[in-house]
């Protein structure tokens, strides 16, 4: 478990900590009234899995409604659902069904 702003977000976080949180999804949680969709991957040096997991937390502690999904080292990284892959195109269909089912046209 990181111990660090800089192990669990990187450097770029731990030079202005009060920044990330402002722009941190955790921050703002409270306010959310839509479900959430969260695609993470333990590849992610964007967004890294502690993150997503931290958001996940944050999500159930308000008892929010999401749906999440943490890929197992997925090609790419961050962009794992814009490449031609089969896992990249399961992803854009869990994408697509969950949009499907929240948005009210």
């Amino acid at each position: 478990m990181p111990r660090t702003m800089e192990e669990s977000a990187g450097a770029a976080a731990a030079a202005d900590p009060e920044e990330y949180r402002r722009r941190s999804p955790v921050t703002w949680v409270s306010k959310l009234e839509r479900p959430l969709l969260i695609h993470g991957n333990t590849s992610d040096e964007t967004v890294r899995p502690v993150e997503v997991n931290a958001l996940i937390s944050a999500l159930q502690a308000a008892g929010k409604k999401f749906e999440h999904k943490l890929y197992e080292a997925a090609p790419d990284g961050h962009h794992l659902n814009r490449i031609d892959t089969a896992l990249a195109v399961k992803s854009r269909r869990e994408i697509y069904d969950f949009l499907q089912r929240y948005l009210k046209p």
